[in-house]
């Protein structure tokens, strides 16, 4: 089965996609300062340590890729100096 059969077969990830997405972004991050540097503010499409296509849209870019082939799973990221924080809140009476 193709990794694009694997996205398209269940409403949740397969794990080999998961294990996909968390090796490019572990990649993404050990040449992030380069990727500041080329890339800032632009949203790039980065597989395997290369940027294979970049744009200031990201919308954009997934059209261009998409429009290339068939759709797959596909890591895109925008290029910033510092990721966000995410705070998840919870009340503390939920049951």
């Amino acid at each position: 089965m193709t990794i694009a059969q694997l996205y398209y077969a269940s409403t949740y990830p397969a794990t080999e996609i998961l294990c996909y997405m968390e090796q490019q972004s572990d990649l993404f991050e050990q040449v992030r300062t380069q990727l500041i540097t080329e890339h800032l503010n632009q949203y790039v499409w980065f597989e395997n340590g290369q940027v294979l296509d970049s744009d200031p849209s990201h919308e954009a870019l997934v059209l261009r890729i998409y429009g290339q082939g068939e759709p797959r799973p596909l890591f895109i990221r925008k290029v910033i100096v510092t990721e966000p924080k995410y705070i998840v809140r919870s009340s503390p009476n939920l049951k």
